[in-house]
């Protein structure tokens, strides 16, 4: 039996047994229920529309409501007693209808006052959310907050799987610990399990779903509710590899927030100090006008580094040809002219040279 909910408590995908039970009694203070709302809707009482076709039974004989008149001056027609029952029909039906969409109105204000960010989340990946919202039709509102609470959803998964990771036991409470991981765990063999082979779960897919949780959420916002929108019908099993989730987040990255990236490095020295010596506090560097190395446009460069401008660097290669072989020439030394290799002429000319000497 789950706990109920605090007066402020908002509808998330964890509580919702909880959540349900507090909508049900917001849905009975207007004469409806769950049960009612998940199949189409039946007008009953002053909200049913009048009929032609509509009949009343007296004496065991089936009589027309709204009889149209056989002869006389209103032929083919109701007559006006008649017209006037039918029109007065009609506007209290209409009436009440508008009383019921109303009342309706300020329940679907309150309850969606309600949902705790997962359940946005999974409603607004739910595909005709808008129409639905459009409507103001409790009918179907109500079937598309039952939808978005589903414990199977994306948002669930991938918050499971962390809240796995995240779980500690308070000391002296082994139970409650164990509860909460029996539930988790559930939760992580049903949405990570290959149903064909039970028991067997694929890393890689792990992998992607920790790396999703992991990213900046409110950087990637697009991104992610994208990703989201589209694991929404096959659940986490159709994420892509964690190769590919990492290549278009960081494309995704560089095209949105990178405007200068830095030259890439050709060569590294170390600078090795004590482990007893206190780290230096880095120097913010003063912005600089200084002129391209490509164009010789000058710009305001924000990092040391920054060697080419904005333009010049986007269409900069990534690695400068031959870039690692003069870095490596840079750092080896010219051997010392007594060091050098004679060729065989000069060992030839060399030993005339002794030869002539010594005769």
């Amino acid at each position: 039996m789950s706990e109920p909910l605090g007066k402020d408590e908002q509808w998330s995908v964890s509580n919702t047994t909880a959540a349900l039970v507090r909508a049900g009694n917001v849905l009975r203070s207007i004469g409806t229920s769950p049960a009612i709302l998940a199949k189409p809707r039946i007008w009953t009482g002053k909200a049913v529309m009048p009929d032609l076709a509509d009949k009343k039974t007296i004496g065991g004989v089936e009589y027309a409501s709204f009889p149209i008149e056989t002869s006389g001056d209103h032929v083919h027609k109701m007559s006006p007693a008649t017209l006037r029952k039918f029109e007065k029909l009609e506007e209290a039906c209409l009436e009440e209808r508008a009383v019921i969409a109303r009342r309706e109105q300020k329940v679907i204000a309150q309850l969606l006052e309600s949902l705790a960010p997962d359940m946005w989340d999974n409603l607004v990946n739910t595909a005709g959310h808008e129409a639905v919202l459009a409507s103001n039709d409790l009918h179907q509102v109500w079937p598309l907050l039952i939808s978005a609470s589903a414990t199977e959803g994306v948002y669930q998964a991938l918050k499971a799987l962390t809240d796995l990771m995240a779980l500690r036991m308070v000391p002296g409470q082994h139970a409650v610990f164990a509860k909460q991981f029996k539930e988790l765990f559930r939760l992580f063999k049903l949405n990570f399990e290959d149903p064909a082979t039970p028991g067997v779960i694929s890393s890689d897919l792990v992998g992607a779903a920790m790396y999703l949780q992991g990213v900046d959420q409110e950087a990637f916002k697009y991104l992610l509710d994208q990703t989201k929108a589209r694991l929404k019908a096959g659940g986490l099993r159709q994420l892509p590899s964690v190769e590919d989730l990492m290549r278009d987040f960081q494309h995704f990255f560089v095209n949105t927030y990178v405007t200068e990236a830095p030259e890439p490095a050709i060569a590294y020295a170390a600078d090795v100090k004590s482990a007893r010596a206190k780290p230096e506090k880095s120097k913010k560097t003063a912005a600089e006008v200084v002129p391209c190395v490509s164009c010789q446009q000058t710009f305001t460069r924000e990092k040391p580094w920054h060697k080419r401008c904005s333009t010049c660097q986007a269409t900069h290669a990534a690695k400068p040809k031959n870039s690692g072989a003069k870095a490596l020439a840079a750092t080896v030394p010219s051997p010392p002219p007594s060091e050098v290799t004679p060729s065989p002429a000069q060992i030839q000319q060399y030993l005339a040279q002794q030869s002539d000497t010594m005769g």
